[in-house]
This record gives C-alpha cells, structure tokens and sequence, in this order.
C-alpha cells in the first residue's frame, strides 16, 4: 500500500543524471515512503520528471515573447525590463547611467534595387514604391579615379543612360 508519499519529502530536489554516453539530464525528483498499515517503512518510491523539455518550451516561448518574430531583435517589453534593471543596478552601486530613446516610428524604409539592368525592370519596381536602384541601366562599372572625377564634375547627360 502506498500512502503518504508526498507527505515524506516534497517533490522539489532536482538532480543531473549523467547517462552512459555522457549526455546530461537534469531531472526533478519526486520520491516519499511506502509504509504499511502500522506506519512503518518497507520501501520508497521515485518518480523522475526530465526538465530538459520543460526548459527548452521556456526559453521558446520566453523568446518568443520578448523579441520581434521577423526581426529577432529584443521588443519594447524586453528593453523596459532592462532599462528598469540598469537603474536599479545604478541606484544601488552609485554608478552613472545614461539612456537614449530613439523612436523608430520615424525611421521610413528605403529601398534600394540592385541589379537594374532594362528600362521594363525599372517601371516594374517604381510601380512597387521603389524609388532607387542601381545597376547596368543606370551606368556602367566605373574604375575609382573616373569616378572621383564624375563626382567633381558633376551629372552629365553622356553619363547616364
């Protein structure tokens, strides 16, 4: 008859179980008495739980909540705590802190096609929002010295396609 196991030893120890191949498990254990009518003891009982998917669908899922999917880049949430944990490092060392916000919302995409090569692929993308590109369409490959010069003279129309 099993009874009262719990009541013996919580199930709170954790523990690294090394396998033969060397592979480590951390495990929480769970164990308590067996005991018979009277209350003796006449055996133990042991249950081991592996934490090691248990962590892994924690730091998933903590992942997944403090940075930016497409990005993965930290979130406004992840930069708060951090920021409230550098003051709290400062108050309590006496050290100097400084912080800059910058707003991102300002920031507007650019982009830049690459690659341009026909007057067809330059409607093509200025049809999508691209107002920039680069490529053969625009001008050829240029050595450093002529472009130092183009760039000293200025835009002309025999440059540019």
């Amino acid at each position: 008859m099993v009874s009262g196991a719990h009541e013996d030893k919580p199930c709170a120890d954790t523990a690294i179980l090394v396998r033969r191949d060397g592979v480590e498990l951390n495990v929480k254990n769970c164990s308590g008495y067996i005991r018979d009518r009277d209350g003796n003891v006449t055996g133990t009982v042991a249950v081991l739980h592996d934490l090691g998917a248990v962590r892994a669908q924690i730091l998933e899922i903590s992942q997944a909540a403090q940075h930016d999917f497409l990005t993965g880049l930290p979130n406004r949430s992840l930069v708060n705590d951090r920021i409230t944990q550098a003051i709290s490092f400062s108050a309590r060392y006496s050290k100097q802190l400084a912080v800059m916000f910058v707003d991102f919302d300002l920031f507007k995409l650019r982009v830049v096609a690459e690659g341009v090569e026909t007057e067809e692929q330059l409607h093509f993308l200025q049809q999508k929002g691209c107002s920039e590109g680069q490529g053969y369409f625009f001008c050829r490959p240029v050595i450093a010295e002529k472009f130092a010069q183009f760039l000293q003279r200025g835009v002309t129309e025999s440059m540019v396609h």
